[in-house]
């Protein structure tokens, strides 16, 4: 989520995905603003992919 707003609609490009309510760029694996702002970033999460599926770790 960014600023009540699913990220997931966003555009995905390599590791950046562009924010699709105001068109900023954010690191996926990073979670930080790659624009405008210093020090804005995004929570970011572990995700491990297995053969039974995809985990993440929310506990972080």
């Amino acid at each position: 989520m960014h600023q009540d707003n699913p990220i997931t609609a966003g555009k995905l490009d390599g590791d950046i995905v562009e924010c699709p309510s105001h068109f900023w760029h954010y690191n996926i694996k990073t979670g930080e603003l790659q624009d405008y702002l210093k020090g804005v970033k995004l929570q970011t999460y572990p995700v491990e992919e297995r053969a039974d599926g995809i985990y993440i770790d929310l506990q972080q």
